[in-house]
């Protein structure tokens, strides 16, 4: 058998007498090599251009840090946001907040001569990432007339933020009659008691809404 040096020695002399397989060779390797060359020159545009726009940021920031008005805004703005807070309903239990989103919703429809309001109170739950807030769903059903459907959408327009619609459902019914039947789910949100206040307040003994399990259809 042909030993190492054999197969060394025969391709070494390949290679001598063989003057297009080094020119293949060479023009691989200048291939390879323009490649990379390529590549880091890819590479080094990318940084510079990462480099550019950190240092176009970095100005934009020491040009306001400058501002001296900065100091007053951030007062006003944790101001703003303290009087939104304080603008969320307050309720001593979650009975209450069931209680007054029925409320609300009836003396809704009826002050806008909706007769016989239908309204369904869900459980109070919790609302994610804010555990000063509770949040009620209530869905009413209850059939009118163009006239008096309008003031409501009109009054829940003007609910939000706290209060908010998640479903509105109209039908005619009857065709040419000008009666409406509506179905809609409000959801509302509500301020637990502040520490300030200790405990909560027991639940509310009265009447008490219709708890839904679930969701509302």
């Amino acid at each position: 058998m042909k030993g190492w040096s054999s197969y060394r020695d025969q391709g070494l002399a390949e290679w001598r007498s063989n003057r297009r397989l080094r020119l293949a060779a060479l023009l691989a390797l200048a291939v390879a090599g323009g490649q990379v060359l390529l590549q880091l020159s890819e590479n080094r545009a990318a940084l510079a251009q990462e480099y550019r726009r950190e240092a176009a940021l970095l100005e934009r920031l020491v040009e306001a840090s400058r501002d001296e008005a900065w100091p007053a805004r951030a007062v006003e703005a944790e101001a703003q946001l303290e009087a939104m807070r304080q603008s969320v309903p307050e309720m001593s239990s979650s009975g209450l907040a069931q209680a007054e989103l029925q409320t609300w919703i009836t003396g809704l429809a009826q002050r806008n001569g909706l007769p016989a309001p239908r309204v369904r109170v869900e459980t109070t739950i919790d609302v994610p990432g804010h555990p000063e807030l509770w949040q009620v769903l209530a869905r009413l059903d209850v059939e009118g007339t163009d006239a008096s459907l309008a003031p409501v959408l009109e009054a829940l327009a003007a609910a939000r933020p706290w209060i908010q619609t998640d479903l509105i459902d109209i039908q005619r019914t009857s065709a040419g009659s000008g009666g409406v039947r509506l179905g809609l789910v409000a959801r509302a949100y509500y301020r637990r008691p502040s520490e300030a206040d200790g405990d909560a307040a027991p639940e509310a003994t009265g009447p008490t809404p219709s708890a839904l399990p679930g969701t509302l259809p």
